[in-house]
């Protein structure tokens, strides 16, 4: 390939050289009849109304319509194939007898319609020295040059006389066009505006009134009359999108003043407009008023620049501050020489040269504008990486003590016989699970906007959704002496597609924040679906209405905001920190949804979230109310707990606390624990032994649990022994990233027995799991009441010299009493 390259070279250097040999080194040799044009060689003389003629020079000055006679030359060259004139509307006659003309039509409703544009006369050698006549209606005051020579030539030579207003329009064009798109591409990938939106659509309307104003006009338009309108439209919209591209710049300091210049210019082409459009005034007339507008403008610009570099503010836009100024200087030009130094053919030349330049200033200003987003992103990305660190590590340092402290806690329930010493470690659990609520609240939010949170569409039944959900609210209800109704409609789709754990998420935390500031009287809950008319989709809606305090109209918009508590004083003495809501809302948007609230002060509120789901099964779900209430009326505290003395679990952390709660927590289960501080021990241990479960620690020093993990996985010493992750990196997201990495699941610390226990019997062997009967011999209580958390407690404390069984209420205790014999009864109150 580099042989290749090089003779690329080599050729290209061959042909590109002769090109230019060829061109300024070798004899001319284009057939002259290509290209021929030539001044009309002919003495003018201009015919009055009363048939008397005088000399009159081309190009020249005259008013109103104008007639001209001359004769042609004797010797017409047999190449010389075209007459070419510029005016308005033309007669040309050749020995009295019409040779060509053009005429505009006559709108009426529009006023005067007459454009200047080029007339192209055929021309033969045997035209030679006959009388020619032009008539000339509608004069614009000027009598342009007239030529001859071949179509072509007279073309090449408007090119070379005034082809750089051509080119340079047509690259202002261009490069608006393109910076228009990128820039709202750019809005809808990026959904962050740049000030290049408006300014691209400014150089635009510029590259508009320089091409609508050519002198080539007349090879790129069907109507020229309407074309010849434009220019004059573009002087008043011109300076609308350059204010608001300089408000923007400027960050609205002179917002006013710059509102004050658009709505001028506004009213400037309202009324010029709506006179042309009725005939009383053409555009042409009302130039004046125009440019005198279009100049307040560009003097208002002006002044906000000069302001700001007074105040040293220009150097955020110094790019765009040059360019304006090359472009005002440049339109002032212009306007001026249409006003006052009109010779006929107007360029815009000067007004391409002023927008080609601001363009180039402001497309610097852009990239530096993109480079520096581009570098703030980089940094607000390493400031998130560094944040999240700080986060996993700040949730490690924080649930390892708190592990230890909530595991010591639960033990000191479970082994005191003391009353008051269970009280008193119930108000720590309580306590201790309120902060570790806080962390996690705080944690969630981190990971949403730092943007590494995604929303993960599964199938799921939603009856069992809404059965985890209403177990887990329903208690809470109770001990607060609420009413509690929880209706789901039957119509509902069984199963359903989307992210189960944040529907689950969100629901819980409008419930449970109905709960919490709900002091007495009621909270219900009503679930319902309607269809959406695209595509197999439900929208769910869930409803949760409460008693509680209710919310002022003034502070409804802070509801949704981080770290906000309403009514502060009132509300002091219940826990939270006010970011519940806050990530509702954003994983409601996440997943398409939304949150809608009514309330009143006082009397209470109805949050009401909607989220669309793709339906899977639309078998409807039944009558969930019916089931839910046969359950509650049926359910009893007393649970079957883990009991597997065969069983064997490796436990791996660094902090010999943790491992003494893990050891206290499978007291009970009477399972074989091997308890181990390092990835080699653990590895070390595996080699010797085979495990039921491996509950391994990711943050150990030395070894984590991940590369622990992947060399027990290369040395394949793990034989299918299930290995769960035990870390206090409790983010969202966290789980997936642990099953993504190879372990078989995940439980976050501080460590729930409850959670514990779920994992332990989804992966020890069932045939290892067996159940106790350590109350055999003892007398049968039946202890019942309406508040679970009390009977537990005192099941607690009777169960060394009872079989405790509890209910809860009066039907579960009449049905517990028809099948079975109790010794003693008791009610707690």
């Amino acid at each position: 390939m580099k042989y290749v390259r090089i003779a690329l070279s080599v050729m290209l250097i061959l042909v590109f050289g002769y090109i230019v040999i060829g061109e300024f080194a070798f004899p001319y040799d284009s057939p002259r009849s290509g290209f021929i044009c030539e001044n009309l060689p002919v003495e003018w003389y201009k015919v009055e109304s009363d048939g008397s003629k005088e000399p009159f020079e081309i190009p020249g000055h005259t008013e109103g319509d104008v007639f001209l006679e001359g004769v042609l030359p004797n010797d017409i060259d047999r190449n010389m194939s075209s007459l070419c004139f510029r005016g308005m509307d033309m007669e040309v006659y050749i020995d009295g007898s019409l040779r060509d003309e053009f005429k505009t039509t006559d709108y009426h409703f529009l006023g005067d319609r007459s454009a200047e544009c080029y007339l192209f006369v055929p021309l033969y050698p045997e035209d030679s020295g006959k009388t020619i006549r032009l008539f000339y209606e509608y004069n614009s005051g000027f009598v342009n040059e007239a030529y001859y020579g071949t179509r072509v030539g007279i073309i090449k030579m408007l090119l070379h006389n005034y082809g750089a207003e051509l080119y340079v329009g047509l690259m202002v064009l261009s490069l608006g066009f393109i910076c228009l798109v990128a820039s709202i591409v750019y809005r809808v990938m990026y959904k962050m505006y740049l000030e290049m939106q408006h300014l691209s659509i400014g150089v635009l309307l510029g590259g508009c009134w320089v091409m609508s104003n050519s002198v080539f006009r007349q090879f790129y338009t069907r109507n020229i009359s309407v074309m010849s309108d434009i220019p004059f439209l573009m002087v008043m919209l011109l300076p609308i999108p350059f204010t608001i591209f300089i408000d923007s710049l400027q960050q609205k300091r002179y917002t006013k003043l710059l509102t004050f210049a658009g709505f001028m210019e506004i009213a400037d082409f309202v009324i010029l407009t709506l006179l042309f459009v009725l005939g009383r005034v053409p555009l042409a007339k009302s130039f004046n008023i125009a440019a005198i507008s279009c100049l307040i403008c560009i003097g208002i610009i002006a002044y906000t620049i000069i302001k700001d570099s007074s105040k040293k503010l220009t150097r955020d836009y110094e790019y765009v501050a040059v360019g304006f100024i090359v472009l005002a200087l440049a339109g002032i030009g212009q306007i001026f020489s249409y006003m006052f130094a009109h010779n006929g053919v107007f360029s815009g030349l000067l007004m391409s040269i002023g927008l080609m330049g601001f363009l180039i200033c402001a497309a610097i200003h852009t990239i530096k504008q993109l480079i520096g987003i581009r570098l703030s992103a980089s940094e607000a990305m390493v400031a998130n990486k560094a944040k999240d660190q700080f986060l996993a590590n700040m949730s490690h340092e924080i649930r390892t003590p708190l592990n230890g402290i909530l595991g010591m806690d639960e033990m000191i329930i479970r082994e005191s016989r003391e009353s008051k010493i269970k009280q008193y470690a119930l108000e720590i659990k309580s306590a201790g699970n309120t902060l570790l609520s806080i962390i996690n609240d705080i944690l969630d939010m981190s990971k949403i906007e730092s943007g590494n949170f995604e929303i993960l569409p599964i199938d799921y039944d939603l009856s069992s959704v809404l059965n985890d959900v209403l177990n887990m609210t329903r208690p809470r209800a109770q001990k607060k002496g609420l009413e509690y109704n929880f209706v789901v409609a039957d119509d509902i789709p069984s199963v359903l597609n989307g992210d189960e754990i944040r529907i689950r998420q969100v629901t819980l935390n409008i419930i449970n924040n109905a709960i919490k500031y709900t002091k007495e009287g009621s909270v219900n809950v009503t679930i319902t679906s309607r269809p959406i008319l695209m595509g197999n989709y439900i929208e769910l809606v869930v409803s949760v209405s409460d008693t509680g305090m209710g919310i002022r109209d003034e502070d409804k918009d802070k509801l949704f905001k981080s770290f906000q508590r309403l009514d502060e004083k009132k509300n002091r003495n219940i826990e939270g920190t006010g970011l519940g809501l806050h990530i509702t809302h954003s994983l409601l948007t996440m997943m398409g949804g939304k949150i809608d609230i009514e309330s009143e002060y006082g009397v209470g509120s109805t949050f009401t979230i909607t989220v669309p789901q793709k339906v899977v099964k639309k078998e409807p779900i039944g009558d969930f109310s019916k089931a839910v209430k046969h359950y509650l009326d049926h359910i009893e505290t007393d649970e079957v707990v883990l009991y597997a003395p065969d069983a064997n679990v490796l436990v791996v952390d660094d902090n010999a606390m943790n491992l003494e709660v893990m050891e206290g927590l499978l007291g009970d289960t009477k399972i074989k624990v091997d308890l181990v501080i390092s990835g080699d021990e653990c590895i070390e241990k595996v080699s010797e032994k085979k495990y039921d479960i491996i509950l391994l620690d990711q943050m150990m020093p030395g070894m984590n649990g991940e590369e622990t993990l992947l060399k027990m996985k290369q040395m394949d010493i793990l034989k299918g022994t299930p290995v769960i992750a035990l870390t206090a990196d409790a983010i969202i997201g966290a789980k997936d990233n642990y099953l993504q990495k190879g372990f078989n699941d995940y439980i976050s610390k501080p460590v729930k027995y409850s959670v514990l226990e779920q994992v332990l019997k989804e992966y020890i062997p069932k045939e290892k799991q067996l159940i106790p009967d350590r109350n055999a011999d003892l007398p049968v209580m039946l202890i019942w009441g309406n508040d679970s958390d009390r009977l537990k407690l005192e099941k607690e404390k009777l169960e060394s010299i009872y079989k405790c069984v509890c209910v809860v209420g009066e039907k579960a205790r009449d049905k517990y009493l028809e099948k079975h014999d109790a010794q003693v009864v008791m009610h707690v109150v």
